[in-house]
């Protein structure tokens, strides 16, 4: 290998901190506002992360004092409002919460509750879309929560059958 190919600019990282460049670099963006530098190319967009990991340190300790964890005891389905928001129905955290909601009715065994609960989300969007709640709720979402509407429904039916047929065996036996 020849110097050339060491020197040709392939592969060439430089990790500098920003501090100890004087700002000589047209390449790079440093603010004077305190935030991290975002290092691109000035014809070169910045990435949505980037923007996204771009916080000052006091915009930092602001967000850090007013943070406040979320902390669920149960019930999680009571403190969702029906009928949906649908400027916020499509997102992550809001999907999600329908589905802790509706998994937290299965495994304390309340099928009715999350049977009724399912339907009334699925209903909420009824009109829009192809089907109930075709229009509010993320495709994953809405398959997840019919799963689980017939899980439920599964698990009340075996309940009722377990009911009549038990009592029939003993009113005949006993």
């Amino acid at each position: 290998m020849d110097d050339d190919n060491l020197n040709s600019g392939f592969l060439n990282i430089s990790i500098s901190d920003s501090e100890d460049d004087s700002g000589s670099d047209s390449s790079s963006r440093s603010p004077a506002d305190g935030t991290t530098a975002i290092t691109c190319k000035p014809d070169e967009p910045v990435s949505r992360a980037d923007r996204r990991n771009a916080l000052s340190e006091s915009d930092f300790q602001i967000l850090r004092q007013s943070y406040r964890p979320k902390v669920e005891n149960g019930d999680i389905y009571k403190t969702i409002t029906i009928p949906l928001n649908p400027t916020s129905a499509k997102s992550k955290p809001v999907n999600q919460e329908l589905l802790h909601a509706v998994e937290e009715l299965y495994f304390f065994r309340r099928y009715h509750e999350a049977v009724q609960f399912v339907h009334d989300v699925l209903a909420s969007g009824e009109g829009e879309g192809e089907g109930e709640g075709a229009g509010l709720l993320e495709e994953d979402t809405s398959k997840l929560l019919r799963y689980y509407q017939a899980k439920c429904s599964e698990r009340l039916l075996q309940a009722m059958e377990r009911e009549t047929g038990s009592g029939a065996v003993n009113g005949v036996g006993g």
